[in-house]
């Protein structure tokens, strides 16, 4: 559902007749009140126990938005609903994360992570696959029923999870053997922490360059390459989309394996991948091989949303602050995108392509050099500051 509807409601909205700039306030309106909501999204799954109830309600919302789209069809109203869908939508990713830890445990997070973010991309290419077949027999008014039935289904199965079987401590980022004696840090400690706001400009950093690539290799293969025609734009469109997605199914999975090992070098590697990929795209000026270097970022995504998490609940492992801490994970990723795209759209058109991706890897290669100096490895759960801090 979260794969698709965002890439959908574009096709929609043009379809019922919105104007590019009525679309594009759409889509800015969803993005920032999804960002505003991820911090106090975390505290809230921080505070509240009832966490499945709380997923459902986020995903009732979201289905009662759709149908309220399929027929209102005022701009403002619209708006409104974007808001809605905002804000409901920055419950799922702590409220999933708390239910993840709250399952297996500090020691299991990395492989169920691994496993999160390997179904989270093969349902990004289920539906990019399922909404272009049903497009060929279904009306595109139609297509919304597709997600609700989706918002249902999560409904159901997270409802399914049985409450027993979640760890309230763990949950939170407390071991169970301190839950009865330390209670959740003060916000202001965890606010003021140096490690965790270095990592967090790590995270912003990581997304600020990688999330650029995509439009800039897109762009270019559109507008460069002599061989690329406009009926087959789109095929090389969905190809750079489809072969990242396809390759973060199993590096997920891989990532969430070898960080059992060390998160460090890992989320170092996730660098160097970036900074190759900018140094291709620079200078390959054919399409085929463009799509091909797109693998690297199936990679380089794929092992950073898992190691992200895992060093993020590593970092703040015994602070009892685990989801406020993926509200402020999520605000800094949010941002960093939100950035990229800005940035790149303005350096192509001062300087070009070339040196947009020149500037993306030199910038990818400080942001290295910076969080291999500063921020630890953080798989030793036992020097953690905040537990030394508190003991």
């Amino acid at each position: 559902m979260r794969g698709g509807i965002g890439p959908y409601m574009v096709i929609y909205f043009s379809h019922i007749g919105f104007s590019a700039s009525q679309i594009g306030s759409i889509i800015a309106t969803l993005a920032l009140s999804n960002a505003v909501a991820h911090i106090p999204a975390g505290q809230l799954v921080d505070k509240w126990e009832r966490r499945r109830e709380l997923m459902a309600i986020a995903l009732f919302l979201i289905m009662s938005s759709i149908l309220c789209i399929m027929y209102c069809h005022d701009f403002k109203m619209v708006l409104l609903i974007q808001v809605i869908v905002g804000l409901s939508s920055a419950f799922i990713p702590p409220t999933l994360g708390a239910l993840s830890l709250g399952l297996v445990g500090h020691d299991g997070i990395a492989s169920r992570l691994g496993r999160n973010d390997a179904f989270n991309h093969a349902g990004n290419v289920s539906i990019a696959i399922i909404v272009g077949i049903s497009g060929l027999f279904i009306a595109v008014d139609n297509m919304l029923l597709l997600f609700m039935v989706l918002c249902l289904m999560g409904i159901i199965i997270v409802l399914a999870i049985r409450s027993k079987d979640i760890n309230e401590s763990w949950a939170k980022g407390i071991s169970t053997d301190e839950a009865e004696t330390k209670d959740a840090i003060g916000l202001k400690r965890l606010l003021t922490d140096r490690v965790l706001l270095v990592f967090l400009i790590a995270v912003l950093s990581f997304h600020l360059t990688n999330s650029a690539l995509l439009p800039v290799v897109i762009q270019k293969i559109i507008k460069i390459c002599p061989t690329v025609t406009a009926k087959t734009m789109p095929l090389w469109s969905t190809s750079c989309i489809l072969m990242a997605e396809l390759v973060m199914i199993f590096s997920a999975v891989l990532a969430g394996r070898l960080a059992t090992k060390g998160r460090k070098n890992l989320f170092l590697a996730c660098y160097l991948l970036v900074a190759l990929r900018a140094i291709i795209f620079a200078v390959i000026m054919q399409p085929v091989l463009l799509v091909s270097a797109q693998l690297l970022d199936g990679l380089s995504a794929g092992i950073n949303g898992v190691i992200g998490l895992t060093m993020l609940s590593d970092i703040v492992y015994g602070s009892g602050r685990f989801n406020l801490s993926q509200g402020l994970f999520n605000a800094f990723t949010a941002i960093g995108i939100a950035a990229s795209n800005y940035l790149a759209g303005v350096l192509i058109d001062s300087l070009g392509f070339s040196s947009t991706c020149v500037i993306a890897a030199s910038v990818t290669l400080i942001s290295l050099v910076i969080f291999a100096k500063w921020v630890p490895e953080t798989k030793d759960r036992k020097s953690n500051f905040y537990r030394t801090a508190m003991s």
